[in-house]
C-alpha cells in the first residue's frame, strides 16, 4: 500500500481556468509543481478594494488624532482666557466693594467668565468624543487589515501546487468547472516509501513482542514497535525478488475479527526502491508478497525435559 495517499481540496470557490497538461489520473507530478488555478480576478479585485479601504480608515484616524491635535491647542487658549477673566472678576469685586464700579460692570464680567468655563466644558467634551472616534477609527482599521489578508490568503489558495511528488491517482474536473471550497481537486500517491500490509498469528506477535527492547511492552504501547527487520518477497511472472524493510507498527489496536490475526506494517523506505536494479520489476501497491520478520524474542522457545 502506498505510504501516504494526499487529497488536496480547494479553499476558495470559483471557476477552474486552468489544469496542469499532467493532472491526469496516472501521470507523475513533482512537489512544488501548480497543478490548477481558479480564476484569480475575483480575489485581485477583493484585495484591492480592501486596500483602499484600509487607507481610508488609515486617513479617517490620521484627520481624527489632527482633530485632537488642535483641539489641545484650542483647550490651552480657553484655559488661559478663563484665567485672565478670573482675574477680572476678582478685581471688579473690590472695585464693586469701594463703590468704585456699578453693578451692572460686575455682572457683565462675570458673564463674560462663565462663557470662558462653558467654552471650556464645551471643548473637554469634544475632546472625550474625539478619543472614542480614535478607538473606532483603530478598530475599522484593524477590521480593514484583517479582511485584506484574509483576501490575500484566498488569492494565494486559488493557486494550488503539489505537496509532494507522485502519481495521480485522482482528477475529477476539468476546465472552466465551477468549483466550491471543499471540492476535492486531486488525489496523489505520494513515490517514495511503501507499506506493505500483512497479517500475522498471536504466537508470531508474541515473538516480536517478546524481542522489543527493555522498557517497551506490549502492555505500554499496544501498538507501537520498535523497528524489526523484515524481508518482502515478490514474484513477477516468475522470478522471485525480495527487498528490506522494517515491521514499524500494528495496524490497529486488536485482532483482526474475519482472520483473527494481527494486522500489521512493514515501511520500505525509498533508498531500498531506489536500489533495485533495472532489469528487476519494482515492487507496486497491490502485489501479493511474502513478509519474512528476523526476531530475537527474550524468551525460550523451546525447553527439553532433563
Amino acid at each position: 500500500v502506498p505510504h501516504r495517499v494526499l487529497s488536496v481540496a480547494s479553499e476558495v470557490e470559483g471557476r477552474l481556468v486552468w489544469k496542469h497538461p499532467r493532472l491526469r489520473v496516472g501521470e507523475r507530478v513533482e512537489a512544488g509543481e501548480t497543478l490548477v488555478r481558479i480564476d484569480p480576478k475575483r480575489f485581485a479585485l477583493a484585495v484591492e478594494r480592501l486596500e483602499i479601504v484600509l487607507d481610508q480608515a488609515a486617513n479617517g484616524l490620521e484627520r481624527i488624532r489632527q482633530s485632537q491635535a488642535n483641539l489641545i491647542e484650542q483647550l490651552a487658549f480657553a484655559r488661559k482666557s478663563h484665567e485672565i477673566l478670573a482675574g477680572d472678576v476678582q478685581r471688579i469685586r473690590k472695585l464693586q466693594q469701594s463703590r468704585a464700579t456699578s453693578v451692572s460692570e460686575v455682572g457683565d464680567v462675570e458673564k463674560l467668565e462663565l462663557d470662558a468655563r462653558l467654552a471650556i466644558a464645551q471643548l473637554e467634551g469634544q475632546q472625550r468624543s474625539l478619543q472614542i472616534e480614535v478607538t473606532e477609527h483603530e478598530l475599522a482599521k484593524k477590521l480593514a487589515a484583517v479582511q485584506l489578508e484574509e483576501a490575500r490568503l484566498d488569492q494565494a489558495a486559488a493557486e494550488i501546487t503539489a505537496p509532494a511528488s507522485g502519481i495521480v491517482i485522482a482528477a475529477p474536473h476539468e476546465e472552466h468547472a465551477m468549483l466550491q471550497a471543499g471540492d476535492s481537486l486531486f488525489t496523489i500517491e505520494e513515490s517514495g516509501c511503501l507499506e506493505v500490509h500483512c497479517h500475522l498469528r498471536l504466537d508470531e506477535m508474541t515473538w516480536i513482542w517478546g524481542s522489543q527492547p527493555d522498557g517497551e511492552s506490549a502492555d505500554a504501547h499496544p501498538t507501537r514497535l520498535t523497528p524489526v527487520s523484515a524481508e518482502v518477497v515478490y514474484s513477477a511472472a516468475g522470478p522471485q525478488y525480495s527487498i528490506q524493510g522494517q515491521l514499524v507498527r500494528q495496524h490497529g489496536a486488536g485482532l483482526d475479527p474475519s482472520t483473527r490475526t494481527v494486522g500489521c506494517r512493514v515501511l520500505v523506505e525509498q533508498r531500498e526502491i531506489a536500489a533495485i536494479s533495472s532489469g528487476q520489476t519494482r515492487l507496486m501497491t497491490g502485489m501479493f508478497v511474502t513478509v519474512r520478520v528476523r526476531c530475537n524474542p527474550h524468551r525460550p522457545l523451546l525447553k527439553i525435559p532433563e
